[in-house]
């Protein structure tokens, strides 16, 4: 009897220290055996360095691991579990990014806003974000840059270049400050010639002169006209009785008529005025 409760006791402690053992290895791993999950796929052209049980991270929130990275001929497919209280709508997004500046990689998903649920059977296409190496060297490139250009400056400053160009700007704004100056005299003289021939085209002794050269002009072909009804009465009818030369004649009156009509509806067609 005593032999088996030995045994028993045993048996019951290296039970207990596989279960202590094996509690603490998924703890150590900080798996969550006991917590509901769901697993989502997603595709990365390049997973800069990733490795499986890297966080995946939802608003700054750890709320899931990489449980695998399959390599395809031309993606990386990573599938991440999940925590089953993040929701992910079919807008949602995901990144890879760095935890820390010496530190590894996580995935941070972006949850979206379209509020229809992401369908957890496809595989969805990732985004690379920025990468804290990608931005160091950007950053080195830029300050290169920078410092060629100040090195530039400072050869033109030493040179005397600056001195020149600013005595340069200075005297060609000077000049334009002059022409312009010169020009605002020069519009206001036109302005006043051109308010000078409006006043001349609205003054009342202008038009009346062309009013009566337009009755001259009327009375004119009147004369025209009684001279051409007289015309078979005496020895001036005997002598210009031809039916051509009174043809003549008439388009003559004719066509003063319409010039006299033509300077009553446009008078300025005939009447010019220089402003210079």
């Amino acid at each position: 009897m005593t032999e088996k409760r030995t045994e028993i006791l045993v048996g019951l402690i290296v039970s207990l220290g596989i279960a202590i053992f094996v509690t603490g290895v998924i703890w150590g791993r900080g798996e969550e055996f006991m917590t509901s999950r769901y697993f989502v796929q997603v595709r990365f052209d390049d997973v800069q360095g990733l490795e499986k049980g890297d966080l995946v991270s939802v608003r700054g929130l750890t709320r899931g691991k990489v449980q695998s990275i399959e390599l395809k001929e031309a993606y990386a497919l990573v599938r991440l579990w999940l925590r089953d209280d993040v929701r992910l709508f079919s807008d949602f997004k995901a990144y890879i990014g760095s935890r820390e500046l010496m530190g590894g990689k996580h995935v941070i998903l972006v949850p979206g806003e379209s509020g229809i649920p992401a369908d957890m059977d496809r595989v969805h296409q990732g985004e690379n974000g920025a990468d804290i190496w990608q931005f160091l060297l950007t950053a080195g490139q830029t300050l290169t840059r920078v410092d060629t250009l100040l090195n530039g400056l400072q050869a033109l400053i030493d040179n005397g270049r600056i001195a020149e160009t600013l005595a340069n700007l200075n005297e060609t704004s000077e000049t334009a400050r002059t022409v312009l100056f010169e020009n605002r005299r020069q519009v206001r003289l036109t302005v006043d010639r051109l308010e000078h021939l409006s006043k001349r085209l609205h003054d009342d002794s202008t038009l009346a002169h062309l009013d009566r050269m337009v009755v001259n002009m009327d009375s004119t072909a009147e004369m025209i006209r009684n001279l051409a009804s007289r015309l078979d009465e005496g020895t001036l009818g005997l002598l210009i009785n031809d039916r051509w030369l009174h043809d003549q004649l008439m388009k003559t009156c004719f066509g003063l008529d319409s010039l006299i009509s033509d300077i009553r509806k446009n008078p300025k067609k005939y009447v010019k005025f220089s402003i210079f």
